[in-house]
């Protein structure tokens, strides 16, 4: 196992995983991560390898949403991931060949008017900001070999964020209080 912290080598192994549709071998044993801090470390890094070759921000995934698992795992809240343009899927088909080891999720896709920066943000203005909701199929893809063995290789992966396909009908949702 290395005994240094190499997130760029583990972002660019990643990345050429990838890009040469080669599940990466080994990774694990090679690249130790032991928090959540040196996951996203990668991940960031994972990411500006995709915008530095002309990807753009389509928008951002959240994983591990319900609460009772957040507590289990030590987590604050749910994750996040980048999504890319480049990984939105139109048309009528779907090439299982684009992938290492994809899985399809059923999601709900929350459609915004424009980008909340604010961390702090209201209900009132999140609600304003939704312009509408619809379904979207998540295709999970792993660089991993055999897919991540823990939540901080996933994390390093952009919580294997592979493809997603988004219906084209939304919903208009209607602004009620929320309710915790």
């Amino acid at each position: 196992m290395s005994e240094e912290f190499e997130p760029n080598a583990l972002a660019d192994e990643l990345y050429l995983a990838r890009r040469q549709r080669q599940p990466a071998i080994g990774l694990a044993e090679r690249y130790s991560l032991t928090t959540l801090e040196q996951a996203q470390q990668v991940s960031e890094r994972l990411l500006a390898r995709y915008l530095a070759d002309g990807q753009t921000i389509a928008g951002s995934k959240h994983g591990l949403t319900d609460r009772r698992i957040q507590a289990a795992l030590g987590l604050d809240g749910p994750l996040m991931a980048t999504l890319l343009t480049g990984w939105q899927i139109s048309g009528g088909s779907l090439d299982s060949s684009q992938f290492l080891l994809p899985k399809l999720e059923m999601e709900v896709a929350f459609l915004f008017s424009a980008a909340i920066d604010d961390p702090e943000v209201t209900d009132a203005v999140l609600q304003q900001a939704v312009a509408g909701v619809t379904v979207a199929l998540e295709i999970c893809d792993s660089a991993y070999q055999g897919g991540p063995r823990s939540l901080f290789e996933a994390v390093a992966d952009n919580l294997s964020s592979g493809g997603f396909i988004l219906v084209s009908s939304t919903t208009r949702l209607i602004p009620k209080p929320w309710q915790n």
